[in-house]
Protein backbone atom coordinates (compact mmCIF):
# COMPACT_ATOMS: atom_id res chain seq x y z
CA UNK A 1 0.00 0.00 0.00
CA UNK A 2 1.27 3.52 -0.93
CA UNK A 3 1.50 6.25 2.00
CA UNK A 4 2.61 9.03 2.38
CA UNK A 5 5.93 10.08 4.30
CA UNK A 6 7.54 12.91 5.92
CA UNK A 7 11.35 12.30 6.76
CA UNK A 8 13.26 14.66 8.96
CA UNK A 9 16.70 13.22 8.94
CA UNK A 10 18.56 14.67 11.90
CA UNK A 11 22.42 15.04 11.20
CA UNK A 12 23.26 16.60 14.21
CA UNK A 13 25.14 20.12 14.57
CA UNK A 14 25.68 19.89 10.46
CA UNK A 15 22.17 19.74 9.76
CA UNK A 16 19.30 17.49 8.71
CA UNK A 17 17.60 16.13 5.33
CA UNK A 18 13.68 16.83 5.19
CA UNK A 19 11.59 15.03 2.93
CA UNK A 20 7.93 14.76 1.72
CA UNK A 21 7.29 11.60 -0.69
CA UNK A 22 5.34 8.41 -1.43
CA UNK A 23 6.21 5.42 -1.29
CA UNK A 24 5.04 1.83 -0.23
CA UNK A 25 4.22 1.73 3.21
CA UNK A 26 6.11 -1.86 3.55
CA UNK A 27 9.10 -0.52 1.91
CA UNK A 28 9.82 2.26 4.74
CA UNK A 29 8.73 -0.17 7.35
CA UNK A 30 11.64 -2.61 6.02
CA UNK A 31 14.13 0.36 6.02
CA UNK A 32 13.13 1.10 9.64
CA UNK A 33 13.18 -2.60 11.39
CA UNK A 34 15.80 -4.16 9.82
CA UNK A 35 17.91 -0.87 10.58
CA UNK A 36 19.40 -0.24 7.15
CA UNK A 37 21.60 2.68 6.31
CA UNK A 38 21.15 4.88 3.62
CA UNK A 39 24.26 7.12 2.27
CA UNK A 40 22.66 10.48 0.92
CA UNK A 41 26.23 11.50 0.41
CA UNK A 42 27.44 15.05 0.40
CA UNK A 43 24.26 16.76 0.73
CA UNK A 44 25.05 19.45 3.33
CA UNK A 45 28.22 20.43 1.81
CA UNK A 46 31.08 19.58 0.40
CA UNK A 47 32.91 16.56 2.56
CA UNK A 48 30.09 16.03 4.63
CA UNK A 49 29.76 12.39 3.74
CA UNK A 50 25.84 12.21 5.07
CA UNK A 51 24.64 8.59 6.07
CA UNK A 52 23.16 6.60 8.72
CA UNK A 53 19.91 4.16 9.95
CA UNK A 54 16.76 5.84 9.47
CA UNK A 55 15.09 5.96 12.79
CA UNK A 56 11.67 5.54 13.59
CA UNK A 57 10.81 9.16 15.01
CA UNK A 58 12.63 10.24 11.91
CA UNK A 59 9.89 9.24 9.24
CA UNK A 60 6.14 9.73 9.88
CA UNK A 61 3.77 8.12 8.01
CA UNK A 62 1.49 10.92 6.90
CA UNK A 63 -1.71 9.89 5.19
CA UNK A 64 -2.31 6.84 2.50
CA UNK A 65 -5.52 8.39 1.40
CA UNK A 66 -5.78 7.96 -2.35
CA UNK A 67 -7.26 11.22 -3.28
CA UNK A 68 -4.37 13.23 -1.41
CA UNK A 69 -1.60 10.97 -3.16
CA UNK A 70 -3.39 11.44 -6.93
CA UNK A 71 -3.29 15.29 -5.65
CA UNK A 72 0.72 15.01 -5.19
CA UNK A 73 1.42 12.85 -8.10
CA UNK A 74 -0.47 14.84 -9.95
CA UNK A 75 1.11 18.45 -9.37
CA UNK A 76 4.57 17.13 -8.22
CA UNK A 77 4.44 17.52 -4.82
CA UNK A 78 7.26 15.60 -3.32
CA UNK A 79 9.87 17.59 -2.51
CA UNK A 80 13.09 16.93 -0.79
CA UNK A 81 15.05 13.58 0.23
CA UNK A 82 13.67 10.13 -0.06
CA UNK A 83 15.49 7.44 1.54
CA UNK A 84 14.78 4.71 -0.61
CA UNK A 85 16.16 6.61 -3.77
CA UNK A 86 19.81 6.44 -2.18
CA UNK A 87 22.32 3.67 -1.80
CA UNK A 88 22.29 2.09 1.40
CA UNK A 89 25.27 1.82 3.23
CA UNK A 90 26.55 -0.90 3.81
CA UNK A 91 24.82 -3.42 1.71
CA UNK A 92 23.48 -5.81 4.37
CA UNK A 93 24.28 -9.17 1.82
CA UNK A 94 27.57 -7.86 0.23
CA UNK A 95 29.94 -10.32 -0.51
CA UNK A 96 27.04 -13.26 0.67
CA UNK A 97 25.41 -13.44 -2.73
CA UNK A 98 27.33 -13.56 -6.27
CA UNK A 99 25.29 -9.71 -7.13
CA UNK A 100 27.00 -6.57 -7.32
CA UNK A 101 24.91 -4.17 -5.09
CA UNK A 102 27.01 -0.92 -6.48
CA UNK A 103 24.35 0.37 -8.31
CA UNK A 104 21.40 -0.06 -6.39
CA UNK A 105 19.06 2.38 -4.73
CA UNK A 106 17.61 1.18 -1.09
CA UNK A 107 14.19 0.51 -2.95
CA UNK A 108 15.85 -2.00 -5.33
CA UNK A 109 17.49 -3.72 -2.48
CA UNK A 110 14.23 -3.85 -0.33
CA UNK A 111 12.23 -4.83 -3.42
CA UNK A 112 15.09 -7.95 -3.84
CA UNK A 113 14.55 -8.94 -0.30
CA UNK A 114 11.06 -8.91 -0.36
CA UNK A 115 11.02 -10.78 -3.93
CA UNK A 116 13.84 -12.31 -4.96
CA UNK A 117 13.77 -10.16 -8.06
CA UNK A 118 16.69 -8.19 -9.59
CA UNK A 119 16.23 -4.93 -10.53
CA UNK A 120 15.37 -5.14 -14.40
CA UNK A 121 18.28 -2.91 -15.65
CA UNK A 122 20.54 -5.28 -13.58
CA UNK A 123 23.31 -6.80 -15.43
CA UNK A 124 25.99 -9.19 -13.43
CA UNK A 125 29.26 -7.75 -14.81
CA UNK A 126 32.51 -10.43 -16.09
Amino acid sequence: MKALFKMDFDYGRMGSLEGLFIAEKEYIDFLVEKELGVHFGEVLGKHSDVCGRVAPEEVTMVTTDEKVLQVIERYGLENGYNPLEYPLYPYPKDGEVDICFDDWTAEDYIKWELTQVKPSWYKKED
